[in-house]
């Protein structure tokens, strides 16, 4: 995935669809290891902008997939790019919290409408 069409779509560039049609197979292949024992899922990012991740960013996100225009499992892939690429930054801490727990809901717990509410009400 092109980091500059994640920052496009964080920004009202590109629409949610758009992303995701980039980088279906990438997501695929990511989510077809989530669960195999003993296997890693592969993350494809391709650095070629920076951006620094604010409030509105995260809450772009988690609109996303309350409107059902992005899954779960997808927030999760994109939220981990957000968090593995040093070209990314957060405008602060509260940000690049919500952001880590946007990223693994196994490790994290459940990404249930409240609490995505939740971490949406953080960011005000």
């Amino acid at each position: 995935m092109k980091l500059t069409s994640i920052s496009e779509f964080l920004n009202g560039k590109i629409s949610a669809p758009n992303l995701l049609t980039e980088a279906a197979a990438e997501i695929a292949a990511h989510e077809a290891k989530l669960f195999v024992q003993g296997s890693s899922a592969p993350v494809f990012l391709e650095g070629d902008t920076s951006l620094t991740v604010s409030k509105h960013h995260i809450r772009t996100l988690v609109d996303a997939v309350m409107q059902e225009d992005i899954r779960i499992s997808e927030l999760e892939y994109i939220a981990n790019i957000i968090l593995m690429y040093d070209g990314f930054a957060f405008e602060d801490e509260t940000v690049e919290d919500c952001a880590f727990e946007l990223s693994d809901q196994v490790a994290n717990g459940p990404l249930t409408p409240r609490r995505l509410l939740e971490i949406q009400r953080r960011l005000f």
